[in-house]
């Protein structure tokens, strides 16, 4: 506890004088050391005014007219701590400053921060109803395919354990044009008996492939305690996909009794369901249709090189996959991104204050959590400096903008003209972005380069079909294969040349004894004279980082392939 100053009784002051000392040191509200010596400058003053009254009348009479005069307490006291302020040494005066200077920040960022982690995200844009307002096209309820999905997904029957690890549903070797005459009797057992099985889930599937469009509203997962589009519920894409590979199964089944056309007809489908789910929605719905589309193509292509099939076939098959796309092959649409993102801002950053609102804690964390984004959790005490360097709600809103407004133009880029580079391509910007002010853009924005790849590859694999069942036809009519692709077109067997999008140039042609071969210069941008490209086992892959894309003939795996799978 502190010592308390007393008064110096050696000078025999007057009750009155002593009682307003202590009244003055009491409202000073200064230091020990400071209040002592004012306490003996007070003394001494009131000392030598008193020191030539004799008596103790005179002295007390004396002392209330002094005190009298001082005036004020409160006032006094006031200007004498003025006064020994300004008396200090400079260095004392700094160091007084600098500690009142750290102590206002410390208590200023102790407030901000306070009201920083109190900020609550407040969602007011129903961006989910935007989204199916979008999405949504204004054709009759009975053309909508959706219902008969549904339907034919309800009463699916999946693959059972035991040809799940036959490895014959899902996996590379399923999807590669294979045979069914090729598999063990087992095998075949085991595929006839599921796809006998979902018969009436087939017809069902059929049923909606042939409708004109197909329409299925997002919704929230009624087990997500967060309404937002980072958590919507997508169709059923496995049980879609799955529903797809049994159509393929069919159709080798059907070729393994001979029933061409039946096995055609039931690519079309696949390919029809494909087309039903490309160029709108979540990306991911979408990268599943383009999948679904590739395989119903190559599943033809397969068709065509096992098969005789005459040159009415030919044409019927080459307008009928035509007819799927009359506006044109549909590269990725992503505005369903952007109205993604919008909705995520909505839900993490506050609203209003300085730049609009500031990412808030719970929101990042929230993020972060999410296993969709595939971000690592974060701290919270780490998340609260992110969110303090993250940029405010308007500038990041703008940049987002700002980025997504660029995409359908570098999205319509083929990767030929990606490889050249170019300044407006968005995930270039947000690559060149800062970290720490922009986090929720690096993390949020999906690679736009490789989902536009992806859709470029599906719609080449659509012309080479296309392509391929032309140049099988001239052969039948004319005995012979066209010296170039142009002679297609100018007979009207094809409407445009098919063009390469990893090189901007038509695919290669060439007639080579009495076949020819359609191939593309594919990923490495080289043309390596029609030289398929392979995995690290051999096995073909016509997106390797080598090689090239090898159309027709159908490049096989070699005969010692180490791994059938």
């Amino acid at each position: 506890m502190a010592k308390q100053e007393k008064p110096n009784e050696s000078r025999n002051l007057p009750t009155s004088v002593v009682q307003f000392i202590e009244r003055v040191i009491k409202k000073m509200r200064y230091s020990a050391g400071v209040r002592r010596d004012v306490r003996q400058e007070l003394e001494c003053h009131f000392a030598d005014a008193l020191a030539d009254c004799e008596t103790e009348q005179r002295r007390e009479k004396k002392a209330r007219s002094l005190v009298s005069d001082f005036g004020d307490v409160k006032l006094l006291a006031i200007l004498m701590r003025r006064a020994k302020k300004r008396c200090r040494p400079a260095w004392k005066k700094a160091i007084v400053r600098t500690v009142q200077a750290a102590v206002l920040i410390v208590t200023a960022f102790v407030i901000y921060t306070l009201w920083f982690v109190a900020g609550r995200p407040v969602a007011t844009i129903d961006y989910l109803a935007l989204w199916n307002q979008m999405s949504q096209p204004e054709v009759l309820d009975r053309d909508n395919a959706w219902p008969d999905y549904e339907k034919a997904i309800a009463s699916f029957i999946k693959p059972s354990q035991t040809l799940e690890e036959m490895r014959l549903i899902g996996t590379r070797r399923s999807e590669r044009n294979l045979d069914f005459d090729k598999l063990t009797a087992a095998e075949q057992e085991e595929v006839r008996n599921w796809v006998s099985g979902n018969r009436d889930a087939w017809l069902q599937f059929v049923a909606g492939s042939s409708k004109s469009y197909c329409y299925r509203p997002y919704r929230y997962d009624p087990n997500d305690r967060n309404t937002w589009l980072m958590g919507v519920r997508l169709p059923p894409l496995a049980e879609f996909r799955a529903m797809a590979r049994l159509g393929i199964w069919r159709s080798r089944i059907e070729l393994s009794e001979e029933n061409t056309q039946q096995a055609t007809r039931d690519c079309l489908a696949v390919a029809r369901a494909g087309r039903h789910f490309q160029g709108k929605g979540h990306l991911v719905q979408q990268l599943v249709a383009v999948a679904i589309s590739s395989l119903a193509h190559l599943e033809i292509l397969h068709i065509v090189e096992t098969q005789k099939l005459s040159a009415a076939d030919l044409v019927s098959l080459r307008e009928q996959l035509s007819q799927l796309y009359p506006e044109g092959y549909p590269l990725m649409d992503f505005e369903g991104e952007r109205l993604l993102f919008l909705d995520t801002v909505q839900h993490v950053f506050t609203n209003g204050g300085p730049g609009g609102g500031h990412l808030a804690v719970s929101g990042l964390m929230d993020v972060s959590d999410n296993p969709d984004v595939g971000m690592s959790p974060i701290p919270q005490v780490l998340a609260l400096a992110a969110s303090m360097m993250h940029a405010g709600r308007s500038e990041t809103v703008a940049k987002a903008n700002e980025l997504f407004d660029l995409v359908p133009q570098t999205g319509a880029m083929t990767p030929w003209q990606r490889r050249a580079g170019d300044p407006n391509d968005p995930e270039q910007i947000v690559m060149s972005l800062s970290n720490r002010r922009f986090l929720l853009l690096k993390v949020l924005i999906p690679a736009l380069s490789r989902a536009s790849e992806i859709a470029f590859r599906a719609k080449l694999t659509h012309e080479a079909t296309v392509t391929v069942l032309a140049l099988r036809q001239w052969q039948l009519e004319k005995n012979q294969y066209p010296e170039s692709l142009k002679e297609l077109v100018i007979a009207g067997y094809l409407k445009d040349l098919p063009m390469d999008p990893f090189s901007d140039k038509p695919v290669i042609y060439r007639k080579i004894d009495d076949g020819f071969t359609l191939y593309s210069v594919g990923f490495d941008f080289t043309d390596d004279g029609g030289t398929p490209g392979r995995d690290r086992k051999g096995r073909p892959d016509n997106w390797a980082e080598t090689g090239d894309a090898v159309f027709w003939p159908i490049p096989k795996p070699p005969e010692t392939s180490p791994d059938p799978l």
